[in-house]
Parts: C-alpha cells; structure tokens; sequence
C-alpha cells in the first residue's frame, strides 16, 4: 500500500536509518500471485483472511529468497505481525531459523499459538512473554486473545531450560 510505504520512508528518514528498503510483496511460504483482503483497513490487511470485499491482487515471496535476492549475510531479528499468515512466513524462512536462528517477535493469537509453537519447536525455539514488571517469562500457552509472542533460540539463551 502506498501509504504504508510513504511512512516506512519517513520514518527512515527522521530517525537518520540508511538502510532500510522497501519490497512490494507479502511474506509466505511459496512465490505466488495471491489476493489481500483490506476490508478492516489496511492495517488488517491479509493473504489469508476473509473480511469483505476490499481485496486487490499481490505477490508473494519466501524470507530465504528475499534475504538470498538482497545479498544479506546475517538475520538476527524478526518481527511478524501480518494478520494469520505468520506461519506460512515462518514456513518461508526455514533456512534463516537454522542457520542465523535469529530472535522473533510474532503477533499471535491463542488459537495459533500451538500451532506456531510446535514449528518452531522443531528448530529450538522457546516462547516467552513480558510479564507486566517487564520481565521475560517462559510460557506454555497464551491466555490472551492475542499477544506478541518472543521466541528464542535455545543456543541463543544465558541460561538452561531443564
């Protein structure tokens, strides 16, 4: 969306940051034309949700070739939020989670938590969330409708998990 460009833009520009690049196209799995749905607005925008009528044509592509395409040598960081289609950007970015095991910060809701849980499980990530003194708590399940789940690479912790 043109707007959300124009802010990334500007926002680049009044915090000094010389290397940000905009991509026009939506994380996934797989590289495919798909539909987006921004019926709530274009900050609900998604690949993988119904909510009306509003909806216009875009191309998706994988992290891995993303990051293979721009020539980026390490990823140390993620953060999803993008409506329901976190998974199938995780998907996506199989070889990242292995080799770089970068620390992600992903938009969850309670009913996918299990699901993004037990993938990411299989690549040594562990959940945790802020508690409200602002501490990292390890967590087994969300109670929450949504919440912004960290997840951690076992490799990447200061401390053992027995």
């Amino acid at each position: 969306f043109k707007y959300c460009i124009k802010q990334i833009k500007y926002n680049s520009k009044i915090n000094n940051l010389k290397n940000i690049k905009t991509i026009k196209c939506c994380l996934h799995n797989r590289e495919k034309i798909t539909q987006i749905d921004y019926s709530k607005g274009i900050g609900s925008a998604s690949i993988v949700r119904n909510f009306g009528t509003k909806k216009k044509y875009v191309r998706t592509i994988q992290l891995d070739s993303l990051i293979k395409k721009n020539s980026l040598s390490i990823i140390n960081f993620i953060k999803l939020d993008i409506e329901g289609a976190e998974i199938f950007a995780l998907q996506g970015a199989k070889q990242i989670l292995k080799k770089d095991k970068p620390k992600l910060s992903i938009e969850c809701e309670k009913k996918d938590f299990i699901k993004l849980n037990f993938f990411l499980n299989k690549y040594g990530y562990l959940p945790f969330l802020f508690d409200k003194n602002g501490i990292l708590r390890r967590v087994y399940k969300i109670y929450k409708k949504e919440a912004c789940v960290i997840f951690i690479n076992k490799n990447n912790l200061n401390y053992k998990f027995v």
